[in-house]
């Protein structure tokens, strides 16, 4: 199952007893911090070692920006730090951003903004005032430049707890949303049926029944089915064998002929999975009458007549390793 990806930004020396509670608070909730200095980070030999810095940031899902009293190291982008830079990256790639200052910086940062001018004052919480420029930085975002002062590392894991909480409770929320939205869109299906079935019946000289089956073929259960195992996006229909065969078809999903012997056998099709695992899509026959699609009242369709199994990958010449 893949986990989410924590990567931590912060200068190592002054931070490194901070990084080393985060990874084992990270790893302890099954989450996979990234920390250069544990060799999470694979480095070529075609760029500068930070840019694969920047290149992990696009693997991440969510960073730690943490931000003490060191400068830290330059980066060959302008007159960025290397930590720095990376926060640049995350929110270019619109990563979610937890940002943490030492409280004695982020105080200090305070008298740093009324005394700029003063080329003399002299600070006692950074070992360069560009830190305060950093900050001053992340002050300036539009978007995710909220900053929380800490003391100690157990400040910030308990304010990440939170945080991650709230973050799960969102995702479960718009999980809600989503079945809303699926359920508002059935109704919607349903009332334009409604509709053309009124609209057939008072405009033409169809006879009703006619008209009734005419409608009702349009919202056959097989088509909610079909789309529902092959995660179609736009709407199905198929009135006859040779037109689900090519409408799978267009799904990568190859009809698999049936042997002579074999009389009123169910519509199989098979697809190669990029994991060399096959799907194997299974149409039952009785969906059918004579090639046809039959015509049923949903309350007697069963999910049963279509599915999707996944078969076991199979060796071929190219997996011999020799």
């Amino acid at each position: 199952m893949a986990k989410p990806r924590f990567f931590i930004s912060s200068t190592f020396y002054d931070l490194k007893s901070i990084r080393s509670e985060l990874e084992v608070f990270l790893t302890s909730l099954g989450y996979e911090p990234v920390l250069n200095e544990k060799g999470h980070i694979s480095y070529g030999s075609k760029e500068k070692l930070e840019e694969y810095c920047y290149k992990e940031i696009q693997l991440c899902d969510i960073l730690i920006s943490v931000v003490g009293g060191r400068y830290g190291s330059k980066s060959v982008h302008g007159d960025d730090t290397i930590s720095q830079h990376e926060l640049k990256t995350a929110l270019e790639l619109g990563k979610q951003v937890f940002i943490f200052v030492d409280k004695a910086v982020k105080s200090e940062h305070r008298f740093y903004q009324a005394n700029k001018s003063n080329q003399e004052t002299k600070y006692t919480s950074v070992d360069n005032k560009k830190v305060f420029e950093i900050l001053d930085f992340i002050d300036s975002l539009p978007l995710n430049n909220a900053t929380f002062g800490f003391d100690t590392g157990q400040e910030i894991i308990q304010y990440l707890k939170e945080q991650l909480s709230g973050l799960f409770k969102n995702l479960l929320i718009e999980s809600s949303k989503l079945n809303e939205v699926a359920l508002i869109k059935d109704l919607k299906e349903n009332i334009d049926t409604l509709r053309q079935l009124v609209s057939i019946i008072s405009k033409n000289n169809t006879p009703k029944q006619d008209a009734i089956s005419e409608v009702l073929t349009l919202q056959h259960p097989a088509f909610a089915r079909l789309k529902s195992v092959l995660k179609i996006q736009h709407r199905v229909v198929f009135l006859t064998v040779s037109e689900l065969k090519s409408l799978v078809s267009a799904y990568g999903y190859k009809y698999t002929e049936p042997e002579p012997w074999e009389d009123d056998n169910d519509l199989e099709f098979s697809r190669l999975m990029p994991d060399k695992t096959t799907n194997k899509l299974v149409v039952k026959r009785s969906v059918f009458d004579n090639d046809q699609l039959k015509m049923l009242d949903p309350a007697d369709w069963d999910d049963a007549q279509i599915f999707v199994t996944k078969l076991s990958a199979t060796k071929s010449d190219d997996d011999i390793p020799f």
